[in-house]
């Protein structure tokens, strides 16, 4: 199989962080080889993904994350994680929405254009990811993740998908590898509520939007009454962070994503935010 050679416009080198630098070496959506052109570094690959998070070594992933996370990292989960038995049926018991509903949701706050830039954040298996690349054909989509089994899986299903226009990095939701204002589009959703703290990840994503560029995600809200007081019981038990609409609106205004829009369908709050000009 024939490899093509593309310097990533965009791309931050980790070491250096010069913008436009990077060059992977694709054979078909694997990446084989990354080497930045400023400094020299040779990014390390892991399953066809540069790992642009080397500050978090795979290794050290299980020790510093909730027990939910370490879940969500492992291969067998990840495997699982998009099947019907799983995130399709928590989507439905959680929201009364199908997967492709909810995706058109997001979609539809995206305003998008087939030539734009997204980040899709902790993209896990790739789903919006996926939904992002078909409606930007001329765009190019960043699927980014912590956990390498979760991108194997978005790998493996972008191929079969044949969007070419994705690139899957292993990345920090803290530590985006974009330079300041070069995202069009930044969605991030069903990870959020999993943070104890939210306020240096919407600096991070403030920080990477283009001006007027949209951001939009889902996290969990609080239920109408039956399910307050069980949903108060897991929040303390396993630490979720349970949003409510108009604090999360300040949160985002305070870092300028502003004309906050949202709507909640029973345990789920989808929203959009726009980074002023």
């Amino acid at each position: 199989m024939e490899s093509s050679l593309v310097t990533d416009p965009i791309l931050s080198c980790p070491q250096c962080n010069r913008a436009g630098t990077l060059a992977l070496e694709f054979r078909a959506l694997s990446v084989v080889r990354a080497t930045c052109n400023a400094c020299g570094l040779s990014v390390p690959t892991v399953e066809g993904i540069p790992d642009l998070a080397r500050h978090i070594p795979i290794e050290n992933v299980k020790k510093n994350v909730s027990l939910i996370q370490r879940v969500n990292n492992s291969r067998f989960f990840s495997f699982y994680y998009d099947k019907p038995v799983w995130r399709p049926f928590l989507t439905r018991i959680g929201s009364w929405l199908s997967m492709a509903e909810e995706a058109e949701i997001i979609l539809e706050y995206s305003a998008l254009r087939d030539s734009l830039n997204v980040a899709d954040l902790a993209c896990g298996t790739g789903r919006y990811a996926r939904a992002f690349a078909r409606r930007c054909p001329r765009g190019r989509v960043y699927g980014v993740d912590l956990s390498v089994n979760m991108l194997r899986e978005a790998r493996r299903e972008s191929c079969r998908a044949a969007l070419p226009n994705i690139t899957l990095l292993r990345g920090d939701i803290h530590r985006l590898p974009f330079p300041d204002g070069s995202i069009d589009r930044v969605n991030c959703c069903g990870v959020l509520h999993l943070f104890a703290n939210t306020k240096p990840v919407w600096r991070e994503i403030a920080r990477v939007l283009a001006p007027k560029g949209i951001f939009t995600g889902w996290v969990l809200t609080y239920a109408p009454n039956a399910f307050s007081r069980i949903q108060e019981r897991l929040r303390d038990r396993i630490f979720l962070h349970l949003f409510k609409p108009e604090q999360l609106a300040a949160d985002l205004a305070q870092v300028g994503l502003v004309d906050f829009g949202h709507e909640q369908h029973h345990l789920w709050l989808l929203f959009k935010a726009v980074k002023a000009s």
